[in-house]
C-alpha cells in the first residue's frame, strides 16, 4: 500500500482491486482464476517455509486454495481461522466436528465457524 501526501497529512492509497472483468466468457473466467491460482501456489512454495508446505501437500484440493491464501496472508481473519479449523479436524467432516470442537484451550474456539446459535 503506498501513501499519498495531501496538505502534510499522509492517507493511504490502496492498489486497486484484481476485479474480474465482466466481459469475459465463462471458460475464460475459469482459465484466469486458475491462472491465479497457480500463481499462489508458486508464491507459496517460494516463501512459506518447508513445515507449511507439508501441510498443503497433505490437505484435499478442495480445501488448499482457502489454506494457501490464509497462510500467505491474504484472506480476512475469518477465512484464516476457517482454514486453521479444517486443518485441526483433518479436512475431514468438516462441519460437524468444527461445530462439536471440545479444545476449548485453543485460543480460536470462541471464533470457530459452524457453531450452533450463530450465523
Amino acid at each position: 500500500m503506498s501513501k499519498e501526501i495531501n496538505s502534510g497529512k499522509t492517507t493511504p492509497v490502496k492498489s486497486p482491486a484484481r476485479a474480474m472483468p465482466k466481459s469475459l466468457e465463462p471458460a475464460e473466467i475459469a482459465r484466469v482464476s486458475e491462472e491465479r491460482r497457480a500463481q499462489r501456489i508458486a508464491r507459496a512454495r517460494r516463501e512459506l517455509p518447508p513445515s507449511a508446505l507439508k501441510v498443503i501437500d497433505a490437505c484435499p484440493a478442495s480445501y488448499q486454495d482457502r489454506l494457501i491464501k490464509a497462510l500467505l496472508g491474504l484472506s480476512s481473519p475469518k477465512v484464516a481461522v476457517r482454514a486453521h479449523c479444517e486443518q485441526c479436524v483433518g479436512w475431514e467432516d468438516v462441519k460437524t466436528r468444527v461445530g462439536d470442537c471440545r479444545s476449548h484451550a485453543c485460543p480460536l474456539h470462541h471464533y470457530r465457524p459452524h457453531q450452533e446459535g450463530r450465523k
